[in-house]
């Protein structure tokens, strides 16, 4: 290969370097004035591109396997030409705990040598446990998260809930604003999604595992370890501990599993009344001083929240814990629509 792997701090871009390649790349291909120039030896098979897509995507990309596998003689030449990323990191997913042939999946979260995910396979009988790699375009797409123009949407798989975190730095104090639109907000199979805030860094082993919850399923690190402001509307009880639905604790505004109501340490203060409406947008801002959690539904306060003192696990700042402090979205069940996620250190 011209170009090396990229390595980062825990695995190799193995596929966006496989799959995806620069544009001189292709050039040297066809045009042996571009080789030459390159310093490459000459070739007598170079010939044009039968067919130029232009845009990556899930459209394109379909659009060039569709071609390829229609092609009686698999002789054309076909190039996909997108300007976009090719994939983002900061999805749990795209943690190596899958292979690309490189033997049984590491538990302790280092490196494998060449390894980044797995490629989407639907009509896997375990459900989707990977990632759906597009190139570029504006439907890069998760095993978690679809993207379309700036609005990220939540996906379910069979890996239960799902992770999106911000992983260049954790935050101490701060505001986080977003917004987010709910397609079907009640009735069966209803939106079910949060933010999660002050969690431990979903790379490292989690420090709290729950044998109730999946072991190969790093989202839950922040359930553990952080706190979630949820998006129920129908505050859907844990069928795993035999809640009812209806709690206040599991509706949206509040932060999820504090049950108990009052304004002491370990209470909230829940107050929404609030009933959201379909297919509009809404806005959180959620701001953390210390151990102090106010929520706002738009514009209003939904709830407040003081961490207890006793609680020492759950909601740490990087000054307590370097490795704690990250934000996040979940996905669980719907497909809730987040946009302008932004955020202002205090």
């Amino acid at each position: 290969m011209p170009l090396p792997t990229e390595s980062t701090t825990f695995t190799r871009d193995v596929l966006g370097r496989y799959v995806c390649n620069t544009f001189d790349e292709a050039l040297v291909t066809i045009d042996p004035n571009a080789r030459a120039a390159a310093g490459l030896p000459a070739r007598g098979d170079l010939r044009p591109f039968d067919f130029i897509i232009i845009g990556g995507g899930t459209f394109g990309a379909a659009l060039a396997e569709h071609l390829w596998f229609r092609s009686r003689g698999r002789s054309e030449r076909i190039l996909v030409l997108d300007g976009g990323p090719f994939l983002l990191p900061e999805h749990v997913q795209n943690l190596p705990v899958l292979g690309l042939n490189a033997g049984a999946a590491r538990k302790d979260h280092q490196p494998q040598n060449e390894v980044w995910g797995l490629a989407w396979n639907s009509s896997d009988p375990v459900g989707f446990p990977g990632l759906a790699y597009c190139v570029g375009g504006r439907s890069v797409f998760w095993g978690g998260f679809s993207r379309f123009g700036r609005t990220l949407i939540a996906q379910q798989d069979g890996k239960g809930i799902g992770l999106l975190f911000y992983k260049p730095q954790p935050f101490e104090n701060f505001i986080l604003r977003l917004d987010f639109l709910l397609p079907h907000p009640r009735g069966n199979n209803n939106d079910n999604s949060g933010v999660f805030v002050r969690f431990r860094d979903p790379r490292l082993p989690d420090p709290a595992p729950d044998p109730i919850d999946p072991s190969n399923n790093a989202a839950f690190v922040a359930v553990h370890t952080g706190f979630e402001i949820q998006i129920d509307e129908q505050a859907r009880g844990d069928t795993r501990f035999g809640e009812s639905d209806g709690n206040f604790f599991s509706r949206t505004g509040a932060i999820y599993k504090i049950k108990s109501s009052g304004t002491g340490p370990g209470q909230q203060d829940y107050k929404n009344i609030q009933n959201l409406a379909a297919e509009r947008w809404h806005s959180y801002e959620i701001e953390v001083n210390n151990q102090d959690y106010i929520v706002r539904l738009n514009g209003q306060e939904a709830t407040r929240f003081r961490r207890s003192a006793t609680d020492t696990l759950r909601g740490n700042p990087p000054s307590v814990d370097a490795n704690s402090g990250f934000i996040g979205l979940q996905t669980h069940t719907g497909n809730i629509g987040f946009a302008n996620v932004r955020i202002k250190t205090t």
